[in-house]
C-alpha cells in the first residue's frame, strides 16, 4: 500500500515538473460564423465536424486546411 501511494505521489509530482516546463502555445481563435440561435448544446461524447484554417503569424501563408 505504501509503494501504491509513493508511486502516485512521485508520479503527480513529476507529471506537474513536465507541464511546467512545456509553455503553453500562443494560439488566436476567430470565430467566422455563429448561429444566433442555437437550441441543442453539445454534449460529452458528441462528435462535431469542425473546419478550421492554419495562417503564419509571420508572413500570413496558409499552412494548414481542413
Amino acid at each position: 500500500m505504501r509503494l501504491f501511494l509513493w508511486n502516485a505521489v512521485l508520479t503527480l509530482f513529476v507529471t506537474s515538473l513536465i507541464g511546467a516546463l512545456i509553455p503553453e502555445p500562443e494560439v488566436k481563435i476567430e470565430v467566422l460564423q455563429k448561429p444566433f440561435i442555437c437550441h441543442r448544446k453539445t454534449k460529452g461524447g458528441d462528435l462535431m465536424l469542425v473546419h478550421y484554417e492554419g495562417y503564419l503569424e509571420k508572413d500570413g501563408s496558409l499552412f494548414h486546411s481542413t
